[in-house]
């Protein structure tokens, strides 16, 4: 039950943080100079995108806090059944 519980909020962090892998992956694709307009507007977006995500770090603390109480929860049990 501890490890499925763990693994919900995992799985609810990925979900959360998909749409600024996705931009990062595609902004790493092309390190080259910027010679498009089309380049321009993906660079914008990814800059826009990593400011969102610095500003939405507050709100990723809550699962930050539920997963060190998942592993504190299991290490603990882990501890109990080799005490």
């Amino acid at each position: 039950m501890m490890i499925n519980s763990c693994a919900s909020t995992l799985q609810e962090l990925d979900t959360v943080t998909k749409k600024y892998r996705d931009v990062e992956s595609k902004a790493n694709k092309g390190k080259t100079k910027l010679r498009t307009l089309e380049d321009v507007k993906k660079s914008i977006q990814v800059n826009w995108q990593r400011v969102r995500w610095d500003y939405e770090k507050q709100y990723l603390q809550q699962y930050r806090e539920k997963l060190k109480s998942h592993t504190d929860a299991i290490n603990l049990m882990l501890t109990s059944v080799i005490w």
